[in-house]
């Protein structure tokens, strides 16, 4: 699967998630360090420069020579803040991620991964430059990782003060809400984009390749709709994260090649 950053993806995911929004300014860009274990051993495998941490990497891989499961990433930047104040920092990641502003730890998940949970912790941040550093962590499925910080009061304005407690407060998530998917995919079997966009099912975009034992529109229809999308095999069974704050569910490959749907119970 592709990796996924695009501003579709990410508007949607905003809307969802209303805390997010940054009010700081120069933010340089992010610096990635990926590592092909899971607790950023050795030399990074791959390096790469990043102009935001909102990023979803689905089933895929996160840059080249990685593999898409056991690995771990570093991600640091450096942000200019022209109001000292406390801000809300906000974290939505799948699966585990570690959180530190100036070096000091702030949230930490890796003993208890909660993936698919938005994780909220007020910071009291200096004016001027501050280092923000996240080590990410992926197991098995899909991977994501979002965050972002917004502006809640000035320093000294009553409430806790630069002494007071760290406050984390998971954001509600709706029932059922699924996991971030690829916002356009297209394989042999057509473009599936906007049924996607319009959230029906993939037999409306299905279009027959014309080969020898290709699939047919009826066949498409008798599957479940598509749930996370991407590319795919066909019939790959692959157990991931479905919906936000459920266990992973056994998902099966379309056979359009363009996403996985829940498996059905009698197969």
């Amino acid at each position: 699967m592709k990796r996924i950053t695009s501003v579709l993806l990410i508007t949607v995911l905003l809307a969802i998630f209303g805390v997010f929004g940054a009010t700081a300014q120069n933010t340089a860009p992010w610096s990635a360090q990926f590592y092909n274990n899971r607790f950023l051993a050795g030399n990074p495998t791959a390096t790469a420069s990043l102009s935001s941490l909102n990023i979803n990497w689905g089933t895929g891989i996160p840059a080249q020579g990685m593999s898409n499961v056991n690995w771990s990433a570093r991600f640091a930047t450096n942000s200019v803040f022209s109001t000292p104040g406390f801000y809300m920092f906000s974290v939505l990641a799948d699966d585990a991620f570690t959180l530190r502003v100036n070096n000091a730890i702030f949230m930490d998940t890796t003993g208890s991964p909660q993936p698919g949970k938005t994780l909220n912790v007020m910071i009291p941040i200096q004016g001027g430059s501050n280092h923000i550093q996240v080590d990410f962590i992926q197991n098995t499925g899909v991977a994501f990782i979002f965050v972002n910080w917004t502006f809640l009061k000035p320093l000294g304005g009553g409430g806790t003060g630069g002494g007071g407690p760290v406050i984390i407060v998971p954001t509600p998530i709706p029932p059922n809400t699924v996991v971030p998917s690829a916002a356009s995919v297209t394989t042999q079997f057509g473009n599936f984009t906007p049924c996607i966009g319009q959230s029906i099912h993939q037999s409306n975009c299905f279009v027959s390749s014309g080969a020898w034992n290709a699939p047919n529109v009826g066949s498409i229809q008798l599957e479940p709709r598509i749930l996370i999308w991407g590319n795919c095999t066909p019939g790959a069974v692959v157990i991931q994260t479905v919906f936000m704050g459920q266990p992973p569910r056994s998902t099966t490959c379309s056979k359009t090649e363009a996403g996985f749907f829940l498996t059905p119970v009698n197969t």
